[in-house]
């Protein structure tokens, strides 16, 4: 049979080099490389009890296509959804050789989702952040209900960075001066972005994500709760060959932001950010953001992607998203919901609009 259903972490590791030669034909996204589904696994996966779930899909003895699953309990639900988890899977999607599968995307996603779900030990299907342009998508509008829309914005890197900085306008163009200038004023200001090999690299991971804690918990009450799980993920991502990088913005030699993002095909992806909120006047994120899109420009990538979430700090660089749709089950439950959803949001929206 040309389809195999692989579950267990024994599994998964079996399949990560027909997972690895499939990514080189067919890259998808970072987060759908074996390295971003190790990592979760060695780390929230393995806290959180997850099983992975791949299906895959062969023609001649090659891999073709494939499915990457997993179940893990949410609560007191148990979810179908992609290995990498409901939270940090910024975009969701499969791998397929198109020239060489011999079926179409919507017909492996039909059988590939029925041979899952078999194994799935009745866990309700939850399938999040599946772009427009996903391979997938077309399959899950036909056969699931949406149940929530997000966006992740991104920017298309034309023509010069020098370009760039004269699109934004006189007002953005004057607003980063004038932190520029400051922040100069301040002391010595450094740049770097640092690799796993390098000197400092361990330490600003750590300080990027000591910040990135402190500004969770300085969140309202009712709000999620700091996952230390994320952190442990995030460091071991980093360590990854073909992991992230860290950028870091010091001021004296302290660092007052720092992000980690990865570079994958010809697209970097923004994952991580914070700052030193002692430092606010200067604007130290959005110096950063300046920076990295200049190094991009300078590697000659073509898209700079703020990922999952429509936070307002991005749309102060682009205009430009990509529309993101959560998927869940077909079955009466997933109707429900999507329902309950729908009527929520108009709800919100009608309550806007009264002011």
């Amino acid at each position: 049979m040309p389809y195999s259903v692989h579950v267990g972490r024994k599994a998964l590791d079996s399949v990560f080099p027909a997972w690895e030669s499939l990514a080189e034909r067919c890259p998808g996204h970072v987060f759908q490389t074996t390295g971003f589904a190790r990592s979760w696994m060695d780390t929230v996966g393995a806290d959180k009890g997850a099983t992975p779930v791949v299906v895959t899909y062969e023609q001649e003895g090659d891999t073709v296509a494939l499915l990457p699953l997993c179940i893990v309990r949410e609560g007191a639900t148990l979810l179908l959804t992609w290995l990498g988890g409901p939270h940090m899977l910024d975009y969701g999607d499969i791998l397929f050789d198109a020239q060489r599968a011999g079926v179409t995307a919507e017909q492996f996603m039909r059988t590939a989702m029925a041979r899952a779900r078999a194994h799935a030990r009745g866990a309700f299907l939850y399938l999040p952040n599946v772009r427009l342009d996903a391979v997938c998508y077309d399959a899950l509008e036909s056969n699931m209900h949406e149940f929530k829309r997000d966006s992740a914005p991104y920017l298309q890197l034309v023509g010069t960075f020098a370009d760039y900085i004269k699109s934004l306008g006189k007002k953005r163009r004057h607003n980063l001066a004038n932190f520029e200038n400051r922040l100069e004023r301040a002391g010595e200001v450094d740049f770097r972005v640092m690799n796993a090999e390098d000197a400092g690299f361990e330490a600003s991971v750590a300080e990027v994500l000591r910040l990135q804690r402190l500004r969770f918990a300085s969140r309202p009450l009712g709000a999620p709760i700091f996952d230390p799980c994320y952190e442990t993920f995030r460091i071991e991502h980093a360590r990854h060959s073909g992991g992230p990088s860290v950028a870091a913005l010091t001021l004296d030699g302290r660092l007052i932001a720092g992000s980690l993002q990865c570079l994958f095909g010809e697209r970097m992806y923004y994952l991580v950010t914070a700052f030193d909120e002692g430092y606010s006047q200067f604007a130290p994120g959005k110096l950063l953001v300046r920076r990295l899109i200049e190094y991009s420009y300078q590697l000659g990538l073509e898209a700079f992607d703020f990922c999952w979430g429509s936070e307002a700090y991005k749309y102060f660089w682009t205009h430009d998203e990509e529309p993101l749709v959560t998927f869940v089950s077909e079955g009466p439950a997933g109707r429900f919901l999507a329902t309950a959803a729908s009527l929520k949001r108009r709800l919100a929206a009608a309550i806007t609009a009264l002011g």
